[in-house]
């Protein structure tokens, strides 16, 4: 009987041992002249209080991409990059805009008639990415200038159109996708690799930038859920950490300083071969002040609360 027992015992010890999976890293394994797919949703509502006013705002951006891995080097990837098709909706008390890259109608507002153009004009064009095996943007490149040759072929083809709108429509598109905004919402996709191997529920730390165009990031906690022959599953919990809460930086030509705190959770399913992401559902949320320093605008400075929300899904 104790050798039955011992022989059922080393039996189970051998199995465990034979199907438990080696330590490996989560990182991105692309081929080079492949081309990758992503379809991103990002929905986000800021809430804010000036002077008393309440202001609320809900924007909605959808970008269709395409990433063509044009050169490998070591751990790094070189990406042509291109939108397939872009939306944007964006509603204020001030403004409501419902812009489609694709939409052939006229607009009877110069301005949203503009920034569909603009839409339209950067689908299909391309920039490049740098991007390394962790999920690390380190290059940006060519965005700014499609978006200058946009412009000057919306200028031509409108003729004596306003230049004050275009300047408006341009600056609304380079804070909504402009290289610093581009580089800080890839990272946010894309910072959830690791270059250590790690088993089922091992962690590893990254950190990501607040999607708002404000000063801060999430420390967040990544851990390994799951992990099969097809998809790894990952989860993601963070927190906000914003920059010297006594340092201001611009904003609008004036100097702020945020005060704020919030969380950050996701859920990822990669691909198991190439590591791209499958699926994915991000949400953060930030709250707290905004405190602008006096100046000749604002002689006796302002102290604004501010709350926001935001979602990213993905799917390819």
């Amino acid at each position: 009987m104790k050798n039955t027992l011992l022989l059922i015992t080393t039996l189970l010890f051998v199995i465990s041992c034979g199907t438990k999976s080696e330590p490996q890293k989560v990182q991105l394994n692309l081929v080079n002249g492949n081309t990758y797919k992503m379809a991103q949703t990002s929905n986000m509502d800021i809430h804010q209080e000036v002077n008393g006013q309440k202001i609320d705002m809900d924007m909605k951006m959808v970008g269709i991409m395409s990433f063509e891995v044009a050169d490998v080097q070591d751990d790094t990837y070189t990406l042509n990059t291109m939108y397939d098709k872009m939306t944007m909706k964006i509603k204020s008390p001030y403004m409501s805009i419902n812009i489609d890259g694709d939409d052939e109608s006229e607009e009877d507002n110069p301005v949203y008639a503009i920034m569909k153009k603009m839409l339209k004009g950067m689908q299909g064009k391309v920039f490049t990415l740098k991007m390394n095996k962790q999920g690390e943007i380190l290059e940006v490149d060519g965005f700014e200038e499609m978006i200058t040759g946009v412009i000057t072929e919306i200028a031509d083809e409108l003729g004596d159109v306003n230049e004050q709108m275009l300047n408006a429509a341009n600056k609304q598109m380079s804070q909504a996708y402009g290289k610093e905004a581009l580089k800080g919402s890839f990272e946010m996709l894309f910072k959830v690799y690791n270059d250590k191997p790690v088993s089922v529920n091992d962690k590893w730390t990254q950190s990501i930038p607040l999607q708002t165009g404000m000063e801060g990031e999430y420390d967040v906690e990544y851990t390994l859920k799951e992990k099969t022959n097809n998809e790894i599953k990952i989860r993601a919990e963070g927190k906000l950490k914003t920059a010297d809460k006594d340092a201001y930086v611009q904003m609008n030509g004036m100097d702020a300083k945020y005060l704020l705190d919030g969380e950050y959770t996701g859920d990822y399913t990669l691909d198991a071969e190439s590591g791209w992401i499958k699926t994915a559902t991000l949400n953060f949320e930030a709250g707290g002040t905004v405190e602008i320093k006096a100046n000749e605008q604002i002689p006796d400075g302002m102290s604004i609360p501010m709350n926001l929300k935001g979602k990213t899904t993905i799917n390819n």
